[in-house]
């Protein structure tokens, strides 16, 4: 079974690029630019895993994710979130969430492999 991942980031080029190292690692990858497209593409294609940018516009990557979660059809899609901030300035924003489901950028793709595994599987 082939896993979908949504990956979400305003940086087209960065964005493109994790999409094509995450379909070598046999993934299926949408795109989407900033978080009301975020929103539209994950209730459409339902993802297994959603990889969120923190910082971007129409709809920060927080916003989004608590838009995420107050939507049924949305709500229990695991999110890895990734950021160039501190990540505890983030989970200080966001609330109680897992440390493993942040990831810094510039990131280390084996280790966002690596998550995404323990999160979803294959």
């Amino acid at each position: 079974m082939v896993r979908k991942i949504l990956v979400v980031d305003d940086d087209r080029t960065l964005a493109e690029s994790t999409a094509e190292i995450l379909r070598v690692h046999g993934y299926d990858v949408f795109l989407a630019f900033d978080g009301y497209q975020a929103l539209n593409t994950a209730r459409q294609i339902k993802p297994n895993l959603i990889m969120l940018d923190v910082m971007m516009p129409a709809g920060g990557g927080i916003k989004t994710y608590e838009n995420l979660k107050l939507s049924i059809g949305t709500s229990t899609i695991p999110v890895i979130f990734a950021t160039a901030v501190p990540i505890e300035d983030v989970i200080e924003k966001i609330g109680q969430i897992d440390s493993k489901r942040f990831i810094s950028k510039p990131y280390d793709i084996d280790l966002l492999v690596e998550k995404i595994r323990g999160l979803i599987g294959a």
